[in-house]
């Protein structure tokens, strides 16, 4: 609750007061890690996630395994049975009485019914999905080395990028529907040279037509360096019509930190909202000119 009040230092000595990290449980740890993250403290944060890792992402990729092995075998098992006229006789009439293009959907509907039915795959996927709290420490522990390497030079920056690639990864699967997968994976994949592949996944993000997650995307690619494509991408936030006033005045915000001619900044800033911050802002833009 610290934490999400703005207190990240608060939430740190909460914590800390439960003693060493190991022997705090599970959501104890992650909590501490972010605390660290927040407070900048990313040594501390990448450290405490590894560690949390190290024996977890091991034994959720044998649950992973073990999982799709079982709905593999099982489904080759009922295809086979199907093929050697193994079906339950009044499947067997619905089939033969549907049209062709209904017979697949028919065949699928009883396939599914039957996966769902087996035991040996039910527990393979509670096994699986009880351990998937690695998948938000994994993009945590990724997203914070990607912050190292943007302070770090030479063959320790590669070092970051290259762990933090591996951490995304091992998670893909999982990670599809999180917004700070793509944008982390997409950050990395810029950096280490694979812009195709970085806007890949930076895309299937603006895909969603969700502002808040376009801006987000802005703001990857204006740490990336690429401010053209960052100023293409608020600029369609900001002219879209119906736009949620706040988000209007946050996309405004975003074009003006990506201009230096002031009178364009002028003009963003003029759009961005009343808040004091930007008042010093537009002020201090418009004392310049």
């Amino acid at each position: 609750v610290q934490r999400l009040r703005g207190d990240p230092a608060a939430a740190l000595a909460t914590l800390e007061s439960l003693g060493a990290p190991g022997w705090m449980g599970a959501q104890a740890q992650r909590l501490l890690a972010g605390c660290y993250t927040d407070l900048g403290r990313l040594d501390e944060a990448d450290a405490l996630l590894e560690r949390y890792l190290a024996n977890r992402v091991p034994r959720f990729q044998a649950a992973r395994r073990a999982y799709e092995q079982a709905l593999e075998g099982a489904q080759e098992r009922l295809v086979n049975q199907a093929r050697n006229g193994g079906l339950p006789r009044e499947l067997e009439n619905k089939l033969e009485a549907a049209p062709e293009e209904k017979q697949r959907e028919l065949f699928q509907e009883w396939l599914g019914g039957e996966l769902d039915r087996d035991a040996t795959i039910s527990a393979r996927r509670d096994e699986y999905q009880a351990r998937q709290d690695v998948v938000p420490a994994s993009i945590a522990l990724g997203t914070v080395k990607l912050r190292r390497a943007n302070a770090a030079q030479g063959e320790a920056r590669q070092a970051l990028l290259s762990a933090a690639e591996r951490v995304f990864l091992s998670i893909r699967q999982e990670g599809a529907d999180s917004p700070a997968f793509h944008l982390g994976l997409g950050q990395v994949f810029h950096r280490l040279g694979k812009a195709e592949e970085g806007d890949k996944e930076l895309a299937q993000l603006l895909a969603r037509g969700e502002a808040p997650l376009e801006l987000a995307v802005a703001e990857a690619y204006r740490e990336l360096g690429i401010v053209t494509k960052a100023r293409e991408v608020a600029q369609r936030v900001f002219e879209r019509n119906g736009l949620d006033k706040r988000l209007h005045e946050h996309a405004a915000l975003k074009l003006a930190n990506l201009t230096s001619e002031l009178e364009e900044q002028e003009k963003w800033l003029a759009h961005a909202g009343d808040s004091p911050a930007v008042r010093y802002e537009l002020a201090s833009t418009r004392g310049e000119r």
